[in-house]
């Protein structure tokens, strides 16, 4: 009776896409908070390289005028700074774009929607074992008191599953199916 008043809480008052905002408001504003210093870091990084290349250019230039020799250290060291620069620039630029790309996605209310609605599922599938291994993600204490029924749990599980998906359960190996396995030396 307990379990099953469990899974309708949970359904009921945690799985909906309002509360879920709620919950993870500060998250949320973090992360659009974060995106958009990657952003200007990433303008930042390509405003340098395209400063630093057009340094290069210039100094080209002065050889082709012949305001510059080609073999002036000065100019030498010059052009190496400003490449060195160019390299930095770009290898700055490709750690930010991958962070864009693969960092936390943009969660929208249709993320959330979705995810509430994936989670609600799993929480009436038909095998009970699948059921409480996905309610134990999200619950790490039920306490019973006169007062009532108090259910915590990580919110660690829900910013994770809007940023990548729902989690996954960890035991993937079908340990209640003894036949999965049957010939003895199937592992080697």
């Amino acid at each position: 009776m307990l379990d099953e008043a469990v899974f309708a809480a949970i359904k009921k008052r945690l799985l909906r896409p309002d509360r879920i905002s709620e919950l993870l408001r500060d998250v949320l504003v973090l992360s659009d908070e974060k995106r958009k210093r990657l952003e200007q870091e990433l303008a930042q990084a390509k405003a340098e390289r395209t400063r630093r290349r057009t340094a290069i250019d210039r100094l080209l230039m002065l050889v082709e005028e012949g305001v510059m020799k080609a073999g002036d250290p000065e100019l030498s060291e010059r052009l190496n700074e400003n490449r060195a620069a160019v390299a930095a620039a770009g290898e700055r630029l490709a750690v930010l774009e991958s962070q864009l790309a693969r960092g936390s996605r943009k969660i929208t209310r249709e993320t959330i929607a979705k995810f509430t609605e994936l989670y609600r599922a799993k929480l009436d599938h038909s095998d009970s074992t699948l059921r409480k291994a996905y309610l134990r993600m999200l619950v790490s204490k039920v306490e019973v008191s006169d007062k009532g029924v108090l259910i915590t749990g990580p919110k660690s599980v829900l910013e994770r599953g809007l940023a990548t998906g729902l989690p996954r359960l960890e035991a993937s190996v079908p340990i209640f199916d003894q036949q999965w396995c049957r010939l003895r030396d199937s592992n080697t």
